[in-house]
């Protein structure tokens, strides 16, 4: 997949901005921290998402050499949790949020990473609820006190 301009621009702004190591961008335009997100979420099709090319960016040593430290502690290749979180929260479809989460039960099951995808899916539900004409659904079962 050939990344827009304007796209590559905006990957790279993310990631300066929060310090990724590395991003990825699906042909939908979302972005992922995590190559196994992005590949999820276009169902592992190779041709449909690519990483965003950081090197203009600007390096992020100490951040660098800590995610360098951390790899292969991972089981199931989902990442440290905050990348997973991270992902979570930039997630801008009800799906992807769904397939990290059932991702993450069948893995390592880290209650940080499924009470933030539990969290997403409500906020979806929620600005679905508040008017929002697209559907969403969150097969998330909610107790409201009324």
């Amino acid at each position: 997949m050939k990344i827009s301009e304007d796209k590559l621009k905006e990957g790279r702004e993310l990631a300066e901005k929060h310090g990724f190591k590395e991003l990825f961008v699906n042909e939908k335009g979302e972005f992922f921290t995590n190559k196994s997100f992005a590949a999820m979420s276009v169902n592992y099709d190779k041709e449909q998402f690519a990483e965003v090319d950081l090197s203009e960016a600007g390096s992020r040593k100490t951040e660098e050499k800590a995610t360098n430290a951390s790899t292969g502690s991972a089981t199931n290749d989902l990442g440290k949790a905050v990348e997973v979180i991270e992902a979570i929260e930039v997630a801008t479809e009800v799906e992807v949020v769904e397939a990290i989460m059932k991702a993450e039960t069948e893995g390592k099951n880290r209650k940080s990473v499924i009470e933030a995808a539990v969290k997403k899916l409500l906020t979806f539900k929620k600005e679905t609820e508040d008017g929002s004409q697209e559907s969403g659904d969150v097969n998330e079962n909610t107790n409201k006190a009324e």
